[in-house]
């Protein structure tokens, strides 16, 4: 028996046991976590710090200290965001998941 036919047969068989069940697969698909925004936003805080407190001051030092950190605290409350599309993109149907025989 060739090959070909034999796959044929098994993907007929298979189509024909469990052809009416949706196959999944789980992914890691990864999200914003705001990571970068918060990173910068501390980094800005750390320099407005230095700045203030070794390099002879900062004019508005509190008023620009309080924006930074109602921004990171805004932020630091975001959900995490999930890729576009994500939930139903990975759902495949098991004829297609067999290279559409059926």
């Amino acid at each position: 028996m060739q090959q070909d036919v034999l796959n044929e047969a098994v993907a007929a068989k298979l189509l024909e046991v469990i052809g009416r069940y949706e196959l999944t697969e789980k992914r890691l698909i990864e999200g914003d976590d705001h990571s970068a925004t918060l990173k910068k936003l501390g980094t800005q805080i750390a320099d407005l710090t230095t700045q203030h407190y070794v390099h002879n001051g900062v004019p508005d030092f509190h008023k620009r200290m309080q924006e930074l950190e109602a921004e990171h605290a805004r932020v630091s409350a975001l959900p995490r965001g999930e890729a576009e599309g994500a939930q139903d993109r990975d759902r495949q149907a098991l004829p297609a998941a067999l290279g559409g025989h059926g």
